[in-house]
């Protein structure tokens, strides 16, 4: 049951996040965590990918 400090951390800026979508003054409509994308083999995982309708934050 323990954490290590990558997902402590992981947890904190989602959860801010979350709770205040914003980032530059920039306004996000919404707040997504652990994200995979990319064709098989070559995949990434991003924790928190924030979007609006003209922007988008990938961490």
């Amino acid at each position: 049951m323990a954490s290590n400090q990558g997902d402590v951390a992981e947890e904190f800026f989602y959860n801010t996040l979350f709770d205040k979508p914003e980032v530059g003054g920039i306004r996000f409509d919404g707040v997504l965590k652990n994200i995979v994308g990319g064709k098989p083999g070559k995949q990434a995982e991003f924790d928190v990918v924030m979007h609006n309708g003209s922007s988008m934050v990938v961490v």
